[in-house]
């Protein structure tokens, strides 16, 4: 397995400050990604993966969609909110700790790259990886939208640093036409949680429990303020924990695929460990923390 890095390097022709990107296992993050990231809750950074460096990403990757990998009870499911469809089925196919479930993906160069990001962007905090998550978008899916959420409402209110760096790395180029990410920038700002409930269809959907897809409501002065945001394969996304955002349908004729890896303090990894929180969706503590949330927000 590759070194995980513990301090940002440059490169020779030009300083951090005037050029970004990849040097070794480092991905060199500028001044203006630190900027972005903080003031609008997320940040593009182009070329963290090379085309010949793909493959230690997108052939495991495979191995989950063609059902030669499979994770156990709710940790392979469909984030659109239908429960009545089999694998093959999926319109947005996810498949959660992939690393857990193949073993070989840990360490890999996304991996190690993706850790000197999080570092850089948190300036310089102590970061882990606290889960990763496999999302594939099947052609010609209408129904493939992943509803306007944020991030922390799936995660317990706990009392330790929240800071996350969630890094999304497109396996195939995200479009408008495909389902690319959108974003609320700025709403990451914001003082409070925003309510979110699960995800409901017009058949498919037993209970809340059964919903894996919380969604929160946007005013016409936030749709007015999305943005969405297109990158090439190798590109990555990277969000905290409180940005609003999702995802459209893929209208396309081909997959739109990406790996997330989502880096948290280590505080708080270890403080969700202790409490049995692991991401998984089959962890009991899972709807807890929805359920959680409404009952700190109903208290305010």
């Amino acid at each position: 397995a590759r070194r995980v890095p513990m301090s940002a390097s440059t490169s020779p022709n030009a300083p951090s400050s005037l050029k970004g990107g990849n040097d070794g296992d480092e991905y060199t993050v500028t001044p203006e990604m630190i900027a972005a990231f903080e003031r609008d809750g997320y940040v593009h950074i182009p070329g963290v993966l090379t085309e010949a460096e793909m493959a230690e990403v997108e052939e495991p990757m495979m191995r989950f969609i063609k059902g030669e990998v499979l994770p156990e009870g709710k940790d392979l499911c469909d984030m659109s909110g239908a429960v009545d469809r089999t694998p093959d089925e999926y319109t947005v196919f996810n498949a959660m700790l992939p690393r857990r479930y193949l073993p070989s993906m840990q360490g890999n160069v996304f991996e190690v790259r993706a850790a000197s990001i999080a570092r850089q962007l948190t300036r310089g905090k102590d970061m882990s990886i606290d889960y990763d998550q496999l999302l594939a978008k099947r052609p010609g899916s209408p129904d493939s939208i992943f509803a306007w959420h944020q991030d922390l409402a799936y995660w317990p209110p706990l009392e330790k640093d929240p800071a996350t760096a969630t890094c999304w790395l497109a396996i195939d180029d995200s479009t408008v036409a495909n389902g690319c990410m959108r974003f609320l920038p700025g709403s990451n700002k914001e003082s409070t949680l925003r309510k979110h409930a699960p995800v409901r269809i017009s058949k498919g959907r037993m209970d809340e429990e059964s919903s894996h897809a919380l969604a929160t409501q946007l005013s016409p002065a936030d749709e007015a303020a999305v943005r969405t945001v297109e990158i090439k394969r190798g590109d990555v996304t990277v969000h905290d924990q409180r940005v609003v955002h999702g995802s459209g349908p893929n209208n396309s004729e081909g997959w739109r695929r990406a790996y997330v890896l989502a880096f948290r303090t280590s505080e708080m990894v270890e403080e969700e460990r202790r409490l049995g929180f692991s991401h998984s969706h089959n962890d009991e503590f899972n709807w807890d923390a929805f359920h959680a949330w409404q009952e700190k927000s109903d208290a305010e």
